[in-house]
C-alpha cells in the first residue's frame, strides 16, 4: 500500500499541481532524476495499473498510449495500444511523441527502459 500511495503522490505532482510550476523535478523508483519543463501533455503508460492511477489523478485525458489489458476505466479502451505483456513496440511509443513514458522495472526490464531513455524520452520508472 505504501508504494501505491507514493505512486499517487508522484503522479499528482506531475499532473495536478504542476500547472503552477515552471520546472517539474522528481526522482523515480530507480533514483533517477526526471525533469519536465512543462506539464506532460502526451503520456504513454506501460501497465494497466499505471493507466488506472493516471485516471485517478485526473490525467487520463493526457494518455496517448497504453498496453493490452488497460481496460479501466472504460475510457482507456479507446487509447492506442503500443504492445502487451510479452512485448512493447518502441517504434509505436516513439511515433506517439510522448512528453513522458511511465514504466515499471519489473514489467519490461531495465534494458527496455534504458533503450527508451537512450532515445531521448522522459521515462519515469
Amino acid at each position: 500500500m505504501k508504494a501505491f500511495s507514493k505512486s499517487l503522490v508522484v503522479m499528482a505532482c506531475f499532473f495536478v499541481s504542476m500547472h503552477t510550476v515552471a520546472q517539474i523535478r522528481v526522482t523515480d523508483y530507480e533514483n533517477r532524476p526526471i525533469e519536465l519543463s512543462a506539464p506532460a501533455q502526451r503520456i504513454v503508460a506501460l501497465a494497466p495499473h499505471i493507466v488506472e492511477n493516471l485516471f485517478s489523478v485526473g490525467a487520463g485525458k493526457n494518455i496517448v498510449g497504453v498496453v493490452e489489458y488497460s481496460d479501466y476505466p472504460s475510457e482507456a479502451l479507446n487509447i492506442k495500444k503500443v504492445g502487451g505483456y510479452g512485448s512493447v513496440s518502441v517504434e509505436a511509443i516513439v511515433a506517439l511523441r510522448p512528453d513522458l513514458v511511465i514504466s515499471w522495472s519489473s514489467g519490461y526490464g531495465n534494458a527496455f527502459n534504458q533503450k527508451l531513455v537512450a532515445l531521448g524520452l522522459n521515462v519515469y520508472i
